[in-house]
């Protein structure tokens, strides 16, 4: 035999349990696509060290430039527009 009280409890508990649901589906979405770029990168590196080492080792030398490069533009106009929106 249902009660009502019964029913409340389980109408409250569907919509949670759903969304619960949705979103370990979306982390495990994302985590898949993360392990899925990680490996493309390593696999590239492989492939292009056995194909042509000597561009690969200088790619693989520039690399940290260029993220310095990348977070030092980002600091510099991070900051430049933070200023900008305050005054």
């Amino acid at each position: 035999m249902i009660t009502s009280s019964m029913l409340q409890i389980w109408l409250t508990l569907i919509p949670a349990c759903i969304f619960f649901v949705i979103y370990f589906l979306f982390l495990a979405l994302q985590m898949a696509h993360f392990i899925h770029h990680i490996f493309t990168f390593i696999c590239g590196y492989t492939v292009g060290f056995k194909r042509s080492w000597k561009v690969s080792l200088v790619v693989f030398s520039v690399t940290p430039l260029t993220m310095f490069c990348g977070m030092a533009y980002k600091a510099l106009y991070g900051g430049l527009t933070a200023k900008e929106e305050v005054r």
